[in-house]
Parts: C-alpha cells; structure tokens; sequence
C-alpha cells in the first residue's frame, strides 16, 4: 500500500502536538518522582525520629546508616519506572504505521 504524505502544515501540527504532550508528561511524570522521593524521605526521617532510639544500639546504628542508601536506590529505581513508561507511551507516536 503506498504511502500518503500529509501536508507540511499538518506534519508541523503533528509535530508540535507530540512535543508538547512529551513535555507535560515529563513534567507530571518528574513532579510524581520528585514527591514520591520526598515521601521516601519523610518515611526514613520519621522512622529514624521514631524507631531508632528504641532499638539496641548495634541495630540503631546498622539502620541508620543504611537510610541514605534506601533512600536513593528508592529515588533511582522510581526514576527508572517513570523513564519506562514514558518510553512505552512514545512508542506508539513514533510505530511504523
């Protein structure tokens, strides 16, 4: 089947229309990173506020040296998730019809 070439006006349009949704996902998708992180961060504060000064301290000090680390591997791997879907719903725009 042979292929129809749209109009330069309407490739503009399309264009301009696949941009603009791409930086309203990447702006929704970051401000969803950005507090998920923080509530990670909150968790790891309260439970450090809370929990800590009740344990032994050989476990207090093993926990609390590992927040930092749980925090950004929480922050990495979420950060990941995101750049994944956001892959998967370009992908659509950009298939071979």
């Amino acid at each position: 089947m042979p292929v129809v070439a749209a109009s330069p006006r309407a490739a503009g349009r399309a264009l301009a229309a696949r941009l603009f949704v791409g930086l309203v996902v990447g702006l929704v998708a970051g401000l969803v990173v950005g507090l998920v992180a923080d509530l990670v961060a909150g968790f790891a504060e309260g439970f450090a506020a809370v929990v800590l000064p009740g344990l032994p301290p050989v476990l207090a000090a093993g926990f609390a040296a590992r927040l930092p680390a749980v925090r950004e591997a929480c922050e990495v791997i979420l950060a990941m998730a995101v750049a994944g879907c956001v892959d998967a719903s370009s992908l659509g725009s950009t298939w071979p019809r």
